[in-house]
């Protein structure tokens, strides 16, 4: 069932407003449009009680106009210290956060960036924050803020200092993908852009660490948003939005639903089948042309029979009492 644009633009704003009450929300962005300046003022413009804590790992100085409380991490949390347990590095950080929330007030706390977490320690972080005797705690959502231009260097270097081997943990971006009930995957509208002629000569300019000008504080912008259900079911939608007049328009060209047993995107299986996955419009009406015969047993009022209709080329021989003509 296809979702109307209507439909999709209202739950894009429920989820704004948090009235859906994401335990975990991810926002990916990048040089070329980062969050901070963007997308996250939406969550107070859209619910004007929400008490905002903005948890500046990167950002610890100055407090963003859309929150509320800002907290200094490297004052609670020691980072450099592979040797300390969890509790040693994060606990005083996690009282700091819960004495700025206000019971029974709808609270977003915002950790920017997650890769300033270990891998290991980061779904622990989140969970102490979001859940409590496993269950998820009322008016409380997490976002985390992850860069995709960054590297996550756990993947290619052993905690053990052996360089020739790599972790088999997952990465901070993994962790976040699979635990988050909401992605937001910010992307600039290159078109908008008068400094660059099309995506392949933005691509050469940021292959020269060159950013080019009009980027990375646009106020109009893609976002591909990704809802997952209880139910298991992913819906994926595109929309351009305008943090300025806060318009949001849907954008999106093909509704993407997701079985919750299985990905169906079948990109990442091109070149290692012998056989065609995609199937199309030609292919699509013919499937759903063909009649199946057996749909007229459903008319008998016995509860179904068995119907055979012999036709002239039928060759069966009545003597022979091995052929089956069924």
């Amino acid at each position: 069932m296809s979702l109307t644009t209507n439909n999709s633009i209202v739950l894009l704003k429920r989820t704004f407003s948090l009235k859906e009450q994401p335990s975990l929300i991810l926002v990916l962005d990048s040089l070329l449009q980062t969050a901070s300046s963007s997308l996250l003022s939406e969550f107070k413009h859209n619910n004007a009680s929400l008490n905002v804590i903005y948890i500046g790992f990167e950002n610890s100085i100055n407090k963003p106009h859309y929150a509320d409380h800002i907290i200094k991490p490297h004052q609670h949390v020691t980072l450099n210290d592979n040797e300390s347990t969890f509790d040693n590095k994060y606990l005083r950080l996690i009282k700091e956060i819960e004495s700025k929330i206000t019971i029974n007030k709808q609270t977003l706390l915002i950790i920017d960036n997650a890769l300033y977490i270990d891998s290991d320690d980061l779904l622990l972080l989140i969970n102490k924050l979001s859940y409590k005797e496993g269950e998820p705690i009322p008016n409380r959502t997490v976002l985390t803020v992850y860069h995709k231009d960054n590297v996550d260097f756990e993947q290619f270097q052993s905690k053990n200092n052996f360089s020739q081997m790599t972790t088999l943990y997952p990465s901070a971006d993994q962790i976040l993908k699979t635990e988050s009930n909401v992605i937001l995957d910010l992307n600039p509208i290159i078109k908008d852009n008068k400094f660059v002629y099309d995506e392949e000569d933005l691509d050469n300019n940021l292959n020269k660490f060159h950013i080019p000008r009009g980027f990375n504080n646009t106020k109009r912008y893609h976002v591909d948003f990704t809802n997952k259900r209880k139910s298991g079911r992913i819906s994926t939608f595109k929309f351009i939005i305008n943090s300025v007049d806060h318009e949001y328009i849907d954008d999106t060209k093909m509704l993407k639903v997701d079985n919750p047993f299985g990905n169906n995107d079948i990109s990442e299986f091109e070149g290692m089948t012998t056989f065609n996955l995609q199937m199309t419009d030609k292919q699509r009406k013919a499937k759903e042309s063909v009649e199946l015969p057996f749909m007229e047993a459903q008319q008998f009022s016995s509860g179904g029979a068995i119907v055979y209709e012999f036709e002239k080329d039928d060759d069966y021989d009545e003597e022979d009492p091995y052929e089956d003509p069924f």
